[in-house]
């Protein structure tokens, strides 16, 4: 892990510790990057990967993943690089957004389909969907990224 900032603004949402969180996660050969703010009225949540040939952006309440690969040049700037990231992104909803909103409609979500998977696990009938490594790698992640937090709200609180 790269960097962890929080700050506690006044009247955090309870039980928030800390209202605006910055995380940079550093791979061998990307950098990640998570934004949170608990006053954001816009209720999104992304999740960015900025690598050497692109960035994958994914939104984590929509269930939906965009890339981006495509070259710069001055004319993709001319236009402006998100415009030229649209239409392969209008492209793929047309494919994508029909079915999620099919299987959403029919209670089958991403997150039944993992839960169904680890039942079928457990049930000795299928491999884990999830290596005991990688569970192992996001909770000690996600325990240094809390006590990242927790360091910057009492150095924030004085």
């Amino acid at each position: 892990m790269a960097h962890v900032s929080a700050l506690r603004l006044p009247d955090p949402p309870a039980p928030v510790p800390a209202g605006e969180v910055s995380i940079t996660l550093e791979g061998e050969r990307c950098l990640a990057s998570i934004e949170y703010s608990a006053h954001c009225r816009l209720n999104r949540r992304t999740l960015t990967f900025q690598g050497q040939r692109g960035t994958i952006a994914v939104d984590l309440l929509s269930d939906s993943v965009a890339l981006s690969a495509a070259p710069d040049s001055p004319l993709r700037r001319a236009l402006g690089g998100l415009l030229g990231d649209a239409w392969p992104r209008a492209a793929r909803w047309v494919v994508d957004r029909p079915a999620y909103l099919w299987n959403r409609l029919a209670g089958s979500t991403p997150h039944a389909a993992l839960i169904a998977a680890f039942a079928a696990h457990l049930n000795d009938r299928a491999p884990s969907p999830t290596p005991l490594e990688e569970i192992d790698y996001v909770i000690r992640t996600c325990q240094e990224i809390g006590t990242r937090i927790e360091r910057c709200r009492k150095r924030h609180a004085g």
